[in-house]
């Protein structure tokens, strides 16, 4: 019975685990989306400091580089938490 348990909460972190993963990877997508908009719609790809620092557009692709790195670093514990997940099953699993 006890084992039982084990197994369905493991499942469950497995599950919740992929799917924070799929989530945040969406966002992630997104901003880089925005990202590659903005640069597009002003015709500059190779952002300087002077532009970034002086430009509303390069406020805004500040913002979105940051938050892009705050998620992506999240998406990599995620998947670390994953495979921890993986690599530590219950032996009825493996």
């Amino acid at each position: 019975m006890a084992t039982d348990f084990a197994f369905e909460n493991y499942n469950k972190k497995k599950k919740n685990a992929l799917f924070r993963i799929f989530i945040f990877s969406l966002i992630e997508i997104t901003f880089i989306n925005i990202y590659f908009i903005i640069s597009a719609i002003t015709g500059v790809f190779d952002w300087t400091v002077e532009l970034l620092t002086t430009t509303g557009e390069g406020f805004i692709i500040q913002i979105i580089r940051l938050v892009a790195t705050v998620i992506g670093i999240y998406i990599f514990i995620e998947i670390m938490v994953y495979v921890a997940l993986i690599l530590n099953a219950p032996d009825e699993i493996t």
